[in-house]
């Protein structure tokens, strides 16, 4: 261990409630903590975090020279370069019985503790299979293993995958369910892997301005949240914006008429219900863009207008239209660089859809078999997704560029 690494584990004991990472001691799991606070057990999982992201550039670097040196040996492009971060609060145990396309010189460290960063090589021309389980710090009794039940497997193709398990704090009863989560993301044949945590929903939640904790809130993991005022009818311009505490889903009600520009731009919202919001009219500039939103939105009847950019590189995987009776315009890029995939049916009074809509999301299909009032279709509006062949419509063709507006070969024709 470098002496850096030495002096910043010493200086988070010195300030912390729990000796997280102070190598003279065992790293200590959320899962079963002396000091009986629930607070103890979300501060290491912070640190944890913390601590992989300062780690993880040198962790690259590591893996960098590994490769070199394989290369050196066996020739180019026999390997492939990963890490894996642990964010979480428990150990990371690897288990080699299982996994497949391991190099012998360069696996993965048997345990990975709390906020520390493995690098190491797999094969490159055979698909790799990584298993992973999770260890618990029980006192005296040291580092305890999970069951074969827990055991995930990670590989290019099967992640994100979780670990569902619950906190016990201290010696009491009270147990709230926690989540360990595997994510990838590839830079080329760079394969990063990373472990956090989430836990809840019994768990505090940060103190959100205009938000409390809403009242029926589903079972589950991640926070939901409400409007403070339920007679708030329009969200003001930058409500939110840039406010990384808030995280899981937004649930708005049946006064709120419109979401103003920029009013959640930028924040860690991972999930937003509108099944209450009955007057909503109106979705602002900006403002969901860039935020974690996953799953599949649905809008709701009275929505005139999305306006552009408005889940601009959010993570949605669905868009669903079926019940936007009102809805005329569709802004300029409001859905580009999402994960919005299959046919997306067109209402009847939609009139625009505008420059970029839809730009590299992965749809697949354009159903405007309803599409009435359809005048116009953006340049790049459909460009680079996987919308295929020709596109019938029962109405007036709208005016689109041929060259531009969709992939090459898509064309709408009257039928």
């Amino acid at each position: 261990m470098s002496s850096t690494l030495v002096v910043f584990l010493m200086t988070l004991t010195a300030v912390m409630t729990l000796p997280v990472f102070d190598p003279a001691t065992p790293k200590v799991s959320i899962l079963s903590i002396g000091m009986r606070t629930i607070e103890s057990a979300i501060e290491l999982v912070t640190e944890a975090a913390k601590q992989t992201a300062e780690f993880q550039p040198a962790a690259n670097l590591k893996a960098g020279l590994m490769l070199t040196n394989h290369e050196a040996a066996f020739g180019r492009n026999t390997a492939t370069k990963c890490t894996l971060a642990n964010g979480a609060g428990v150990r990371l145990e690897f288990i080699e019985i299982g996994s497949k396309g391991l190099l012998p010189s360069y696996k993965p460290p048997q345990f990975l503790e709390p906020g520390e960063v493995a690098s190491f090589l797999v094969e490159k021309n055979i698909p790799f299979k990584l298993k992973y389980n999770i260890q618990t710090f029980q006192g005296p009794g040291g580092w305890m293993g999970g069951d074969d039940t827990t055991a995930v497997t990670l590989s290019s193709t099967t992640v994100p995958a979780q670990i569902n398990t619950d906190v016990q704090v201290g010696r009491g009863t009270t147990k709230y369910p926690t989540q360990i989560s595997f994510d990838l993301s590839r830079d080329g044949d760079f394969y990063h892997f990373v472990a956090t945590q989430s836990i809840g929903p019994d768990v505090p939640l940060p103190t959100i301005p205009g938000l409390i904790k809403c009242a029926d809130a589903p079972s589950g993991i991640e926070p939901c949240w409400e409007l403070a005022d339920g007679t708030m009818e329009d969200i003001p311009q930058n409500f939110l914006k840039d406010n990384t505490d808030l995280t899981g889903t937004l649930k708005l009600g049946a006064a709120v008429k419109t979401i103003g520009h920029g009013a959640f731009f930028q924040t860690k919202l991972e999930g937003l219900d509108l099944s209450q919001a009955e007057s909503l009219v109106s979705i602002g500039v900006y403002a969901f863009l860039k935020t974690d939103i996953t799953g599949t939105l649905v809008i709701p009847a009275k929505v005139k207008t999305i306006a552009d950019k408005a889940f601009y590189q959010a993570k949605l995987t669905g868009l669903d239209l079926s019940q936007a009776a009102s809805l005329e315009s569709i802004g300029e890029v409001a859905f580009a660089n999402t994960d919005i995939t299959g046919t997306l049916v067109i209402p009847a009074k939609v009139k625009t859809i505008g420059h970029g809509a839809f730009y590299e999301a992965k749809l697949t299909g354009l159903d405007l078999s309803k599409a009435a009032s359809l005048e116009s279709i953006g340049p790049y509006a459909f460009l680079n997704t996987d919308i295929t062949g020709m596109i019938v419509t029962p109405f007036t063709v709208p005016a689109y560029n041929a060259a531009i507006s969709f992939p090459p070969g898509v064309t709408i024709v009257k039928g």
